[in-house]
């Protein structure tokens, strides 16, 4: 009987700088840059130190020593103290020098438990200077927002303003981080699907990205765009003549436009791309051209579609399958309380300490049946139901000449007023009087 035939496995055997290259590979641009940034800023202090760096590596005490040093005496070129992200910045450089050279994390409290206190003083130091806070870009409010999309910024029947229209709806749908992988983008890396209910959709492959750098589908940028029938601000309808634009000997997503359309209607775009640059500051040309009453960075569109989801209260893991977020607590950088919400505890707060008379109603979004009329004279009244928002709400009541008003508040918070049907459009005079109510029924006459 013939021997079986074996089968040689096959291997190629990688050299040590191959196989360092191969792990180089799973650090992300900005995290190279950020590593050689950190440890330029060591090997500076060593230079003016006069400390030799292999001395240090092998004396763990006092590299530790070093260490206190170093972090206590970081400065700006003009004097002033880092903000914490660059301190952790320059610190992870070196740590991942050591770590990556010489097996070693400068991290480790056992070992390093004096230079560990040290960077944990300056970061308290800091918070101190108001250096403290990691400033995360906003999102856009919905006011700015209204501004962009109704401005000629994105007027589709323009090469620029169809580009920068998809390119608003491709950053926020599949929450793309700033500038990453923008100027490699091509078009094939994009499909269009049909749902079951034959709706359209537009996927992304996956890509690196700074979260996503491994086979990891939990993590991955799974957004989806889907169109919106009907609407001439469709995304999918956009994305689609976007495309059919699009120079077909250049093979990059973000061709540079032309300054008009061609008469022909082709080629909207030119045989070149978009520099990295321009790619990278586009949402706030964007912004500035539409009168926002700030700059946007790209980056805040990504913290727009975080912020908008989690308010219409999708689950943290759903829209972690959009960022790529690996924890929820990343996400609530993004997800604080905004600015509008923070002003209305402002009001609610002065409305407590300086107008005594004004009591905050916290309203919903409630129809409320019509209260019949007071113990008053009776006339003819119309009822309301109201449309509010959690703001505080306040009840204004016209002067002594005009008709009656009742005002009703129950105890679950609801309210509704009427007024005589002629007096329904009465301006109302500048001295009336404004109240806040709550968990009460209010009857007010003007006799």
């Amino acid at each position: 009987m013939a021997a079986a035939a074996f089968k040689v496995p096959t291997f190629e055997i990688l050299s040590t700088a191959q196989m360092q290259e191969l792990l180089n590979g799973t650090d992300s641009a900005s995290t190279k840059k950020s590593i050689k940034f950190g440890f330029a800023k060591f090997e500076a202090f060593l230079g003016l130190k006069q400390i030799e760096l292999g001395e240090i590596t092998t004396d763990r005490l006092r590299l530790d020593d070093v260490l206190c040093t170093f972090y206590s005496s970081l400065r700006r070129e003009d004097g002033s103290w880092y903000s914490k992200k660059t301190m952790q910045v320059i610190r992870y450089g070196v740590q991942r020098h050591f770590l990556d050279l010489h097996n070693f994390d400068i991290r480790d409290k056992a070992t390093f438990s004096q230079s560990v206190r040290m960077f944990k003083a300056v970061l308290v130091k800091l918070k101190k200077e108001g250096k403290g806070s990691t400033k995360h870009k906003p999102a856009i409010s919905s006011s700015d927002m209204e501004i962009i999309q109704n401005s000629s910024v994105l007027d589709c029947d323009t090469p620029a303003g169809l580009q920068n229209k998809v390119f608003v709806d491709f950053m926020t749908y599949f929450c793309n981080r700033g500038r990453e992988n923008l100027r490699e983008l091509k078009p094939d890396d994009f499909r269009l699907e049909t749902d079951e209910d034959g709706l359209r959709y537009i996927t992304k492959r996956d890509q690196l990205t700074k979260n996503n750098r491994e086979d990891d589908d939990e993590v991955s940028n799974n957004g989806v765009m889907y169109e919106i029938p009907g609407s001439s601000k469709c995304p999918v309808e956009s994305f689609m003549q976007f495309v059919s634009k699009l120079n077909k000997d250049c093979p990059f997503l973000w061709q540079k436009p032309k300054a008009k359309k061609p008469e022909d209607g082709d080629n909207w775009y030119c045989n070149a791309p978009v520099g990295k640059n321009t790619m990278g500051n586009k949402m706030k040309q964007i912004s500035q051209k539409a009168g926002c009453s700030k700059l946007y960075t790209n980056h805040c569109l990504r913290a727009t579609c975080i912020t908008t989801l989690d308010r219409a209260g999708f689950e943290s893991r759903d829209i972690q399958s959009v960022s790529g977020h690996h924890s929820e607590q990343s996400l609530r950088n993004y997800c604080n309380t905004s600015h509008e919400r923070k002003k209305q505890m402002s009001s609610h707060l002065g409305s407590h300490l300086y107008e005594k008379r004004n009591i905050t109603l916290p309203s919903a979004t409630q129809s409320v049946p019509d209260p019949g009329p007071g113990p008053g004279p009776s006339r003819p009244n119309r009822a309301y139901s109201m449309h509010t928002t959690r703001q505080p709400l306040e009840i204004v009541v016209p002067d002594r000449d005009s008709d009656n008003v009742d005002v009703h508040v129950n105890s679950h918070q609801q309210l509704s007023f009427s007024l005589s049907q002629e007096k329904v459009h009465q301006d109302l005079s500048t001295t009336s009087n404004t109240f806040q109510i709550h968990d009460c029924v209010v009857n007010i006459y003007n006799n």
